[in-house]
């Protein structure tokens, strides 16, 4: 097929080439006539590929804003990244990923959070060192853990284990996301820290406001930006609709989104980083629903 069509290329290009000789004044020599037609063939591709690259749509960069705009939220999220130990290192890359795309996602929101990554040291500081350029993000980093940074009366730790539902958020609070891609190996790890610490915890309203095909797993990112986009919306079940991959929706709500919003991609592309709801191994931010109760100061 390429052979016929290169022939295919090749017998147009003789063709316009006799065309344009022939167009040519009469007292041209053979090979003066040769020469001006490739000079005007070379001029015809030029105008063609002209017109086709004025055609092409013109791609509009993503509205960027910083945590420092006028309009940023004051509400303030913690990844925890201090569980490097517990942690192979597929699952550390797994993991600077997620914040990768929390990052992204934190930079071209309408209404972007304090984004702050905590513990950044050792292994996990290592491998964020691939990134080039990661100390420019508009991230407050720390090498300290979350509970050396924050008041301790601040902090409400996401975990799926918690009894309290998260029913809003509060500028005065800080809401940790433990960054710990463990495929389910330390299930109940940061519900039991934030106990032994003595500090809030809750889990998102899921069930309150979506119903699930399966057991309700999400990565770090997606949790991050639910947050970010219920901070968008003031609007549970819209935030989870856009963020939650599609096939892990009840159809009936699935349908009820769709004619009116965007949906999320399973995939999770951003600009240099891909992550898969469950490929990507599950966290220890991971989701259950509980039973409904305020998140006390």
């Amino acid at each position: 097929m390429a052979e016929a069509m290169d022939g295919a290329s090749i017998e147009k290009r003789k063709e316009i080439m006799e065309k344009l000789k022939s167009s040519l004044p009469d007292d041209l020599t053979k090979t003066q006539r040769k020469k001006q037609a490739k000079i005007m063939y070379k001029k015809l591709q030029m105008k063609e590929k002209s017109k086709l690259q004025k055609k092409k749509p013109k791609h509009t960069k993503r509205l960027t804003k910083t945590m420092s705009s006028s309009d940023a939220s004051k509400v303030r999220v913690a990844i925890e990244l201090g569980y490097s130990e517990l942690m192979t290192e597929k699952d550390i890359r797994m993991l600077i990923k997620q914040c990768q795309r929390c990052y992204s996602e934190n930079r071209h929101s309408v209404k972007p959070l304090q984004l702050y990554m905590t513990s950044l040291s050792g292994t996990v500081k290592e491998a964020m060192e691939t990134l080039e350029g990661y100390d420019k993000w508009d991230v407050h980093f720390h090498e300290k853990k979350y509970l050396d940074v924050f008041e301790q009366k601040d902090i409400v730790f996401l975990a799926a284990e918690s009894p309290n539902i998260l029913t809003e958020l509060s500028d005065d609070k800080v809401y940790v996301i433990g960054g710990l891609v463990d495929h389910n190996r330390y299930k109940g790890y940061c519900y039991n820290e934030a106990i032994t610490a003595g500090i809030n915890h809750a889990q998102l309203p899921l069930k309150e406001h979506v119903t699930l095909n399966s057991r309700s797993v999400l990565t770090i990112n997606h949790v991050f930006e639910i947050l970010l986009k219920y901070e968008e919306y003031q609007d549970w079940q819209k935030a989870m609709l856009q963020v939650i991959p599609q096939r892990k929706i009840k159809s009936s709500e699935k349908h009820d989104n769709q004619d009116n919003e965007p949906q999320p991609t399973d995939d999770n592309n951003c600009e240099a980083s891909g992550n898969d709801g469950d490929n990507d191994g599950t966290t220890n931010s991971d989701f259950d629903s509980g039973r409904s109760m305020n998140v006390e100061s």
